[in-house]
């Protein structure tokens, strides 16, 4: 779903390179702590409005088979909230927040990891060794 997918990619990379930028001495690459830690924060960015829209992408995956039937995202959008409060957009957003920390975290270690592996730049591990 671009709607999704599109502008929560941008809240999602943008926080990682800031902060790894942040947690990073100039001129180095980004150990596995920094890594680690910025990984896991950036997911916040996205959650809110990334969840919202994995709710609405849920209820039009269902629409017309056996419940609700809608028109399109709008129509979602506006019923959910007429019957049910904006509460129901970011229902289950504290438990995938919790869940969201560590799979963050990996999943961006794992990028620099492969990122280094395809660019033949030096390993992670072996960076962080370096700067001690």
């Amino acid at each position: 779903m671009a709607l999704r997918d599109i502008p929560c990619y941008g809240f999602y990379f943008l926080p990682y390179e800031l902060m790894c930028k942040a947690l990073t001495e100039s001129g180095q690459r980004p150990g596995t702590l920094a890594v680690l830690m910025a990984g896991r924060l950036s997911g916040r960015g996205h959650m809110g409005p990334g969840h919202a829209m994995d709710v609405v992408k849920a209820r039009l995956q269902l629409s017309g088979a056996g419940g609700r039937r809608y028109e399109g995202v709008l129509d979602c959008v506006r019923v959910s909230v007429r019957e049910e409060g904006l509460r129901v957009l970011f229902r289950g957003l504290l438990l995938n927040s919790v869940r969201a920390f560590p799979v963050n975290a990996v999943t961006f270690l794992s990028y620099e990891a492969l990122m280094n592996h395809l660019c033949n730049t030096t390993p992670i591990e072996t960076r962080a060794a370096s700067e001690h």
